[in-house]
């Protein structure tokens, strides 16, 4: 995925985003953002399948999360148990440096210097930025709330091809996610992760979250 994207941008020229673009239709070169945007909105509006009227989420998520009767729901208790400190410590350590963050502007490196780093002090306790990110995650989990705005993300357009001709429908969405979304999605993740590979819950070909295993071995 990394060299693909690479070989996208050309590392040897920086891509500034889409400054114009051409009017598949007209031919008109578009250098108004507000028509820029306009025009990329249509065109990936119209890639979309139209949705099914007939079918709704809830009903979908009613056919796939239906109870399995060869899965023992005690699997899952470790699932939602307390975040530990541990946990936060072993993800954030092993996060790349020099990546795009979301939103909230925060790469990966500021939770890496925020882990220890003192945000309060009182006369008995210092409180370290891995407390306050603990807690957090904590609250998410007992909760069952996590905030609107940390679901946001920045949506991007790279070129599919290396010399740019302005053609709306030679570029390809990315969208950057906050760190601290995906930090504690990688918790989970990983969680998830040691379930599947300890229980007999994915069957048959079906090789997605389970370590050392992959289509070869069919």
């Amino acid at each position: 995925r990394k060299r693909h994207i690479k070989n996208i941008l050309n590392r040897n020229q920086e891509w500034q985003g889409v400054k114009y673009i051409i009017d598949l239709e007209t031919d008109e070169l578009i250098l108004d953002p507000t028509l820029i945007k306009e025009k990329l909105n249509i065109q990936f509006s119209n890639t979309m399948a139209e949705p099914n009227e007939n079918y709704t989420l809830d009903e979908y998520m009613q056919r796939w999360l239906a109870p399995d009767e060869d899965i023992n729901p005690e699997w899952w208790n470790n699932l939602l148990k307390e975040i530990t400190k541990t946990e936060v410590i072993e993800i954030i350590q092993k996060l790349p440096n020099k990546k795009a963050p979301g939103l909230d502007g925060l790469p990966y490196e500021a939770y890496k210097i925020l882990l220890y780093a003192p945000v309060s002090e009182t006369d008995t306790q210092e409180t370290t930025g891995l407390d306050v990110i603990t807690t957090l995650f904590n609250a998410a989990m007992n909760t069952g709330y996590f905030p609107n705005e940390a679901k946001k993300g920045v949506m991007i357009l790279l070129p599919k091809i290396q010399e740019w001709a302005g053609q709306a429908n030679k570029v390809r969405p990315i969208t950057l996610l906050d760190s601290l979304r995906k930090i504690f999605e990688a918790i989970l993740a990983k969680r998830i992760t040691k379930i599947f590979n300890k229980f007999p819950i994915l069957k048959g070909n079906n090789f997605g979250f389970r370590s050392g295993t992959g289509t070869n071995v069919l």
